[in-house]
């Protein structure tokens, strides 16, 4: 039997709040979708598309020969993100209850179906780019008062050669932009343009500032931090391009996917000068998906990390020295007792920190009882959505689908990405 559908005549509020409350792209818009022209035949779910970085040589000085290896490094990308909706109705409902006409269709079933579709990229991308940024600003359950952590922000990307491109996103939450935008409307001289004061009061957005374009986003990630009963440390030293670390701690403690520490006495590099490039010690993230948690069997445990660690000698070098066994963890840098403290990510990065990867989906072709078979790729995102309708003929009901097939993966995620954490 087909899905009731309930699809009463709309009034003009109901109508009026779904769209107030509709989330636009922001978060993923600001992700680089370049990749996208380079993958545009059809994928199947599931497949990878490998990104290859650039040729990073390390150089040298003087007159003699000295060639080296050419190392080059990729990221894989899976794409096995659907986000999509579906919907049905039968032939009967076809002919005496469904709306007419193109415009209150549109209105009314298409416009909420694309708007939810939205909202369902916006949600991966932000969750993706909140556990994968392994830098952190702030303190988890609060809150700032100012907009200094923008400007901190902005000297960690440039500390680490991330402050590139011209697109620059930070997507905060409700309750910091709230914050900041009454401390720059009060004390902040850099806001001192009527036009720009008025918006921010009004509107609580303060669009562009110091090269960041600031909005409001719903699909931040609220992490819980884990539980550590003591001090935690590197337990067995690392080794170049290692992609996780063994931590010595207390059987039971809980680490959460997203999580950030920080190693004493290792630094970031920056990888032009291949030299420290900053007072702030190194910092990693734990990988996996939103919710995760790693719980401790014994005295380790070896957690997966959201990018790879390459120390000296090596082109791609990211960490003055490679943690060692003994050196001091500390989590959540900032943040004086994190245990169990919750807390919202929000995510400040340069357009080549993340990538999104939409891909064309398969669709059949339109003719019969395929009624509409067509694609269309967003400009700003890059992402496709295929639409199909077609008359399923068992239960005499008419299917609907809209699909989106993407991935969203690394690119420079330690060089040009921070998360602000808050209440």
């Amino acid at each position: 039997m087909a899905v009731e559908n309930l699809l009463e005549t709309s009034d003009w509020l109901s109508m009026e709040c779904a769209r107030l409350l509709t989330n636009e792209l922001f978060v993923s818009a600001g992700m680089n979708n370049d990749w996208a022209k380079d993958f545009d035949q059809p994928f199947p779910i599931g497949d990878t598309a490998r990104i290859p970085f650039p040729w990073r040589p390390i150089g040298g000085e003087g007159m003699d020969y000295d060639p080296e290896p050419i190392v080059r490094r990729h990221t894989d990308v899976t794409v096995d993100k659907v986000p999509h909706v579906h919907f049905e109705w039968g032939s009967v409902e076809q002919a005496l209850k469904l709306t007419r006409g193109r415009e209150k269709v549109q209105a009314e079933i298409l416009k909420p179906a694309m708007q939810k579709m939205r909202q369902k990229i916006e949600l991966l991308a932000a969750r993706h780019a909140a556990i994968n940024s392994p830098n952190v600003l702030g303190t988890l359950g609060t809150d700032p008062t100012t907009l200094g952590f923008a400007g901190q922000a902005r000297t960690r990307l440039i500390q680490m050669a991330g402050w590139m491109g011209a697109k620059r996103t930070a997507a905060l939450s409700p309750s910091v932009m709230e914050s900041i935008t009454q401390a720059a409307t009060v004390t902040n001289p850099i806001f001192n343009p009527t036009d720009k004061i008025a918006k921010a009061f009004v509107e609580g957005y303060l669009g562009e500032n110091g090269g960041w374009q600031f909005a409001e986003s719903m699909s931040l990630l609220q992490i819980t931090a884990g539980t550590r009963a003591g001090a935690i440390s590197i337990s067995a030293t690392a080794v170049s391009g290692a992609t996780s670390l063994v931590i010595a701690c207390t059987e039971g403690d809980t680490f959460v996917a997203g999580e950030k520490f920080g190693v004493a006495g290792r630094y970031p590099v920056n990888p032009g000068t291949l030299e420290r490039a900053m007072t702030t010690t190194f910092q990693f993230a734990i990988a996996g998906d939103p919710g995760q948690t790693y719980t401790a069997t014994a005295a380790t445990i070896t957690l997966p990390i959201t990018d790879t660690i390459y120390g000296p000698a090596d082109p791609y070098q990211n960490i003055t020295v490679m943690p060692t066994a003994g050196d001091v963890v500390t989590p959540w840098p900032g943040t004086t007792t994190p245990n169990g403290l919750v807390g919202t990510l929000s995510v400040l990065f340069s357009r080549d920190a993340f990538t999104i990867v939409p891909v064309k989906l398969a669709n059949p072709e339109q003719g019969g009882s395929v009624q509409i078979a067509t694609q269309n790729r967003d400009p700003r995102s890059g992402v496709s959505v295929a639409v199909i309708r077609m008359f399923e003929p068992i239960e005499r009901r008419w299917v609907n689908r809209f699909d989106a097939l993407l991935g969203i993966g690394n690119l420079y995620n330690r060089n040009a990405s921070v998360v602000l954490a808050g209440a």
